[in-house]
């Protein structure tokens, strides 16, 4: 017990040591500091009310307890916290337990190790706090993703952490596919209307070509369902079958807009949403099979 009154002019070295009940540091002032190394503490540790937290010192590195008792007003320093090693099962009811919290007590390391986020995103797990477990993998998946310094790992880990979010997150890759679907039916309803979308059959595509409309039998377009099974890999409703991006060069690519009675001239709109497309498949490609990728756990690195 080292608690209420208790005062350390220097440092309080209690490396390996084995208590068989708890350990109490409760409204003291540790001086430099309590190391801790490779100790064991069957019950609780105690780190409550330390009233020089503002220059002391904590390393448990190898240490275990059965539960951790403390307040945020008594953690350590940024960079005067070692937690690498240190294993516990549960955090007492009255010490913090948000995981925005217990992120900003890990933030004040002295170094980044990912055991600490490990072991911290499995004691909420335990809690059933699954949302914070992920959480707290995901914040340790971008802290390590810093160490990579060329541009083609900024570039990769940029695509990780926005599509799915470094694996923990794969509904973002849904979502991206999603906001290419609605762009991309922007753009095919203004190219459908200027003509720059085309039926695939040649009988009609020379009757559209020529008053801009179709037969009575003919598949007509919809646009966001044309743009959706681009976006979305093996998705198949029989509109890219019968239209297409005009395939003709020479094609001048008015929008018009009919309703309002006068037309907008835009050079190479053809063009435009041919290379559109293209993106747009690679892309569809790219984000489902990061998304499953991310389901599987492939791209974790837990």
């Amino acid at each position: 017990m080292l608690q209420d009154g208790f005062h350390a002019e220097g440092l309080v070295s209690m490396i390996a040591t084995q208590i068989g009940g708890n350990l109490a540091c409760r409204n003291s002032n540790f001086g430099i500091g309590l190391f801790a190394e490779r100790a064991v503490v069957k019950g609780t540790l105690f780190w409550r009310g330390i009233q020089n937290a503002a220059t002391v010192n904590l390393n448990l590195i190898g240490a275990s307890a059965d539960s951790v008792s403390d307040d945020t007003n008594s953690w350590p320093p940024k960079g005067n916290l070692q937690l690498h090693g240190f294993q516990y099962q549960r955090f007492s009811a009255s010490s913090p337990r948000a995981v925005l919290e217990r992120l900003d007590w890990l933030a004040r390391l002295k170094s980044f190790t990912p055991q600490p986020y490990r072991q911290l995103a499995n004691v909420l797990g335990d809690e059933d706090d699954d949302v914070g477990a992920r959480r707290v993998l995901y914040e340790m998946a971008g802290i390590r993703s810093q160490e990579n310094q060329d541009n083609f790992a900024r570039g990769w880990n940029f695509i990780l952490k926005y599509a799915i979010g470094y694996g923990y997150y794969p509904s973002r890759a849904l979502l991206c596919l999603l906001c290419l679907a609605v762009l991309g039916f922007g753009l095919y309803c203004g190219g459908y209307y200027a003509g720059s979308v085309v039926p695939t059959e040649k009988d009609t595509y020379i009757l559209f070509k020529s008053n801009h409309r179709i037969p009575d039998y003919y598949e007509p377009f919809h646009a966001s369902i044309f743009s959706l099974e681009n976006s979305f890999p093996l998705v198949k409703l029989g509109q890219v079958d019968h239209w297409k991006i005009d395939p003709s060069p020479d094609n001048s690519a008015r929008f018009a807009v009919w309703r309002l009675g006068f037309s907008i001239r835009i050079l190479n709109l053809t063009r435009l949403l041919r290379a559109f497309s293209w993106a747009q498949i690679v892309l569809g490609w790219l984000f489902a099979t990061m998304g499953i990728a991310a389901v599987t756990g492939l791209v974790r690195r837990d």
